[in-house]
């Protein structure tokens, strides 16, 4: 019975530790995301198929259990298939901020080269999950890995169902521009 109650603190302990909510009015600043910010470009060894992403870090005010601000990426991209323009929100993206729709927000990361979020694929009307995993490299690149997250769906009147596909390339290396 004592080593049940031992193993519950220190449980309680790691959650606590793990899952702390940050104070009022705090910034949490995250400069690990930097490397991630720029253009980034991808294509199949000649025009017909590219991808290019830009990526910016912008303070992001969370309210809710606290009321702090913390560092995420927002973004934009151009996806050109043959030769021809499927999507194209670069235009958009010196206007994109902290409280605007921008096409990719990334706010989740595991390590200092790994984060998520997601990618508003407008061709198909859904958000797809995206992971980018950065390598330091002579010319920097990072793996991009885009799929329907996990999880129940519901389909909705007048609403399209979920699709098992994704509009955009589902996993590329992005070359830093």
């Amino acid at each position: 019975m004592k080593k049940l109650i031992v193993s519950i603190i220190i449980c309680l302990s790691f959650g606590k530790s793990f899952g702390q909510v940050p104070d009022d009015g705090s910034v949490l600043s995250k400069p690990e995301l930097d490397k991630f910010v720029g253009t980034w470009k991808w294509n199949n060894g000649g025009p017909s198929d590219e991808v290019t992403v830009m990526l910016k870090k912008v303070s992001f005010h969370f309210t809710g259990q606290a009321d702090y601000y913390e560092d995420i990426l927002v973004g934009g991209f151009k996806y050109v298939q043959n030769g021809a323009t499927i999507e194209d929100n670069l235009s958009d993206f010196s206007t994109l901020g902290p409280v605007s729709n921008a096409p990719i927000v990334i706010y989740q990361w595991r390590t200092g080269d790994i984060v998520f979020g997601f990618l508003h694929d407008a061709t198909k009307h859904k958000s797809e999950e995206l992971r980018l995993v950065y390598n330091n490299a002579a010319t920097p690149y990072m793996f991009w890995e885009l799929h329907i997250p996990e999880g129940g769906y519901g389909i909705y009147p007048g609403r399209p169902a979920p699709g098992l596909s994704v509009t955009l390339p589902e996993s590329i290396t992005l070359s830093k521009q």
